[in-house]
C-alpha cells in the first residue's frame, strides 16, 4: 500500500532520492520499488546481520539508480539534532512506534529485535 501510495502521489514516477534510516530490511525493498530513473537510495540504518537483498543489476544499469551507504554522524551534527528537538522544530514523538512501562521490557525488547517498528520507549512509569 505505501509504495502504491507514492508511485501514485508522483504519478508513478517514483521519488528522485530515499534516506533509509531504520534497520528494517523491507524498507530497502520498498526504496527499490518507489525509486525513479537517475535516483539515489541511501542506505543510512545498519541492517541485522545475514541480510541479504535480491538486486537485479540491470535495474540498477539502466535506471542509472545511485546504491550508497553511509555511516556515522559528527558531532555538531547530533548537537543540532538535540537543539531542534529542544527547541521543538522536529517532533520525536513521530518516529516512536511503541511504548511499554517497564513492566512490559520482555515484549519491548522481542518488538524491537523483530524490526517490528521505528523506535520504541520503555517508560519507568
Amino acid at each position: 500500500q505505501t509504495r502504491d501510495n507514492i508511485l501514485g502521489y508522483t504519478n508513478g514516477l517514483g521519488v528522485n532520492a530515499v534516506i533509509i534510516a531504520t534497520s528494517n530490511p523491507d524498507a530497502l525493498n520498498l526504496a527499490m520499488a518507489i525509486a525513479s530513473k537517475n535516483s539515489k537510495i541511501n542506505i543510512f540504518g545498519g541492517m541485522p546481520k545475514e541480510t541479504y537483498i535480491s538486486l537485479d543489476p540491470n535495474w540498477l544499469h539502466y535506471n542509472q539508480i545511485s546504491l550508497i551507504g553511509s555511516f556515522s554522524s559528527t558531532p555538531y551534527m547530533l548537537q543540532e539534532a538535540a537543539r531542534l528537538a529542544a527547541n521543538k522544530q522536529i517532533d520525536l514523538g513521530k518516529i516512536i512506534s511503541h511504548r511499554f512501562s517497564l513492566d512490559r521490557i520482555e515484549e519491548a525488547i522481542e518488538v524491537t529485535e523483530q524490526y517490528y517498528g521505528l523506535r520504541a520507549v520503555i517508560n519507568s512509569f
